[in-house]
């Protein structure tokens, strides 16, 4: 069925459905539209099945792919543009050129592309397996003669990648919860909710009644809590599709988030019972926090359900054990693990051998015990090429994963002459470790060096299998394990120093 027919298809929708069918269209947005039209590419021959020990080069199915976002580990979508129109526009280039964003399958080696678009003015999140993609954005609507900027509509909206064959076949944009925004990177919790950093003007849980409060939840109206400086906000995305295909979805906020995750629910978790009215996932943040006496490390937790929960952690050593010499980087936790990054305080002077900073990173096991969660004696763990590394530690399935990023302005100033040398061609790693045992098992490092034109980071798929790394002229995927034997690309070495 052509694109006209679905237009003409699509006028004899109720308003509601009108009203969403008018937002897609000023999104510029079509799903595809069967199978046949959906295969970009496909292997001449059958695709050997990708490893851990195997690099994908991405330019091979196409230029200017970018905004890799996982699925699970055996699939992710990305974004390609075409060309900047030859319309006269009075707005900026990327709300004139053609957008797709598709999704590939590691096994098959297949795409599929799931959104077009007339504007690359969005992200686009994989999230609930691949279900949908999360579009997050903005529009530009109209223009002043003599004004300088144009008046602009956020937007968020989760988008059907299922195919279809016409509009009336199926809604478009599922109904997010009200006044909730959500900042990308979105994830998704093993029961399929979804959270993110976000925020809402929603009503807070507290302000209501005692009485009246379990009605809201159970009526899946938007509501938040706040605690400590921070604030959970959750909804049901979805309202206007039948039971099975809502979902919740989470916004969680506090003045600084160095770290979000989620866990399943155990009897040794916060928020969490062994009855069946317990929720399945808790989810967490950690934060730093300004006090007048000085700069704390807390985590939140917070669980939805028929008794919303959000409550704050100082983050410490156990009874008796020094560690001032450190500070903490990091924080990450699932129904069975919980783990703390540290490194040495670039402050003090013991941290410094013939005036250069000590750069180790260090991990430690953690608890909650009563009203605080403690960690043991850390462990050496590797090093950082420089003091403006900054580390993320992260849970992905059975390994703990610290990922590196660069972060200039946090550069010790007494080390800028020290790092100069490293500062000419900085290097990022991923750091894999296996979870089993304690001390946790070293799997492999993935490091890039950071280049022009070449790659720009490192991100790492849901259980840890693969390894994603963007770049305007090479970007890859390379396995867990991978190993260059000199056929890679110059600046992708395993170990930490390429």
């Amino acid at each position: 069925m052509g694109e006209n027919q679905n237009v003409t298809n699509a006028i004899h929708l109720s308003p509601r459905r009108w009203r969403r069918l008018l937002l897609a269209i000023s999104l510029g947005l079509l799903l595809c539209v069967g199978t046949s039209r959906c295969l970009l590419a496909q292997a001449d021959e059958p695709a050997r099945v990708m490893s851990v020990h195997d690099i994908l080069y991405l330019n091979k199915y196409g230029e200017g792919i970018s905004g890799v976002s996982w699925c699970n580990d055996q699939t992710f979508t990305f974004v390609t543009h075409g060309p900047v129109r030859n319309t006269p526009s009075v707005f900026e280039p990327e709300y004139s050129r053609g957008t797709t964003v598709s999704m590939f399958t590691i096994e098959t080696q297949q795409i599929r592309p799931i959104v077009l678009s007339d504007s690359a003015a969005f992200a686009a999140d994989c999230v609930r397996n691949g279900q949908y993609v999360f579009l997050s954005g903005s529009l530009r609507s109209a223009i002043s003669k003599d004004a300088k900027y144009a008046t602009q509509v956020s937007f968020s909206e989760f988008i059907d990648t299922r195919a279809v064959t016409s509009l009336r076949d199926g809604t478009l944009a599922v109904e997010m919860p009200l006044d909730l925004f959500l900042k990308s990177p979105v994830r998704t919790a093993s029961d399929g909710s979804i959270y993110a950093r976000g925020s809402s003007s929603a009503l807070d849980l507290d302000s209501v009644i005692p009485s009246r409060r379990a009605s809201i939840v159970e009526k899946r109206l938007t509501y938040g809590l706040s605690r400590g400086g921070a604030r959970a906000v959750s909804g049901t995305a979805g309202l206007n599709r039948p039971e099975p295909e809502r979902f919740q979805v989470n916004g969680l906020s506090a003045p600084e988030v160095w770290g979000i995750g989620s866990y399943d629910c155990s009897a040794s978790r916060p928020g969490c019972a062994a009855d069946s009215s317990s929720p399945r996932v808790g989810y967490y943040l950690y934060s730093k926090i300004n006090t007048d006496r000085a700069r704390r490390d807390v985590a939140f937790t917070f669980t939805p359900g028929r008794r919303p929960s959000l409550k704050r952690w100082p983050v410490v050593g156990r009874p008796g054990m020094n560690w001032n010499t450190l500070l903490i980087s990091g924080l990450a936790l699932d129904a069975k693990h919980c783990y703390v990054l540290l490194e040495p305080r670039p402050e003090l002077a013991v941290n410094r051998i013939n005036g250069r900073l000590r750069l180790d990173l260090y991990l430690a096991q953690c608890r909650f015990a009563e009203n605080q969660i403690e960690f043991d004696e850390p462990r050496p763990v590797g090093r950082k090429q420089g003091s403006f590394i900054w580390p993320t530690l992260d849970l992905h399935g059975e390994f703990a994963v610290i990922t590196e990023s660069l972060d200039f302005p946090s550069q010790v100033d007494d080390q800028i002459e020290l790092e100069r040398t490293v500062i000419g061609q900085p290097n990022v790693c991923a750091r894999f470790y296996r979870t089993g045992t304690w001390p946790v098992a070293p799997v492999n490092t993935i490091c890039v060096r950071l280049i022009q034109n070449g790659p720009n980071g490192l991100k790492v798929s849901p259980n840890g299998r693969y390894v994603d790394i963007p770049s305007k002229s090479d970007p890859l995927i390379v396995g867990r394990e991978y190993r260059n034997n000199g056929a890679g690309p110059a600046w992708l070495n395993h170990g930490e120093q390429p």
